[in-house]
């Protein structure tokens, strides 16, 4: 479970895992003795229960902090943690693309930040057949799907309603843009082919989970 919350990383760890302190900045044991205002990187917190761990999240929805990276959770048992995480939203689930084209990634502008195509999915609608349906939607790009690059999990709030939201993502080929052009009606405002370093330079402003998903997309997918 790839989890963001408030655009930082939320990591969990088994516990009987063997940790590596110059993996991290910072050592937390418990949970009480952090000071948000003074940790920056990496954070390991070994000391939190579960409750602490939900409420942690709770709390961080509400905190921006531009000098975290990530914080990881020792837990007992990862998938326990996962599911108590999840009861504490409604699930929402979306999908979305990365559109290659020769050597470059297709990357649109909404909000002043560069993002991939992405979008919720409909009722009993498969990711992949959600996923091309907003490439073409927000791009008017025609594509292929070629092999998912990964999900990522991020939390919201929409009207009072906490929200998780799965996003599966996909490695995609252009088959057609003669079409191509930005959906307005989702404020999309531009939307450009850039080559990897391009795009690199363009999310360095973007979200976690997007940087995320083209590092892992960088790492496990050769661009033709």
């Amino acid at each position: 479970m790839k989890l963001f919350v408030n655009n930082k990383r939320i990591k969990l760890v088994k516990r009987s895992k063997s940790i590596k302190d110059h993996d991290y900045d910072f050592l937390i044991n418990a949970i009480d003795h952090i000071d948000l205002n003074k940790v920056r990187g990496k954070i390991l917190i070994t000391g939190a229960s579960l409750d602490q761990l939900l409420s942690f999240i709770k709390a961080l929805e509400l905190k921006k902090l531009d000098k975290v990276k990530c914080f990881s959770f020792l837990v007992d048992d990862i998938e326990v943690a996962e599911r108590a995480i999840k009861k504490q939203f409604k699930i929402v689930k979306a999908a979305g693309g990365i559109v290659t084209k020769d050597d470059k990634v297709l990357l649109i502008h909404r909000l002043g930040t560069w993002d991939f195509p992405k979008g919720k999915l409909e009722n009993n609608e498969a990711a992949k057949e959600g996923a091309l349906r907003e490439v073409e939607e927000e791009c008017g790009v025609k594509a292929e799907i070629i092999e998912k690059i990964c999900s990522t999990w991020h939390t919201y709030t929409d009207k009072d309603k906490k929200i998780l939201k799965k996003t599966t993502w996909y490695h995609m080929r252009c088959l057609n843009d003669t079409q191509l052009k930005p959906q307005v009606e989702e404020q999309i405002d531009k939307i450009e082919y850039m080559n990897l370093e391009e795009a690199k330079a363009a999310l360095k402003e973007s979200y976690q989970s997007i940087r995320y998903v083209f590092k892992k997309f960088k790492k496990n997918v050769s661009v033709e």
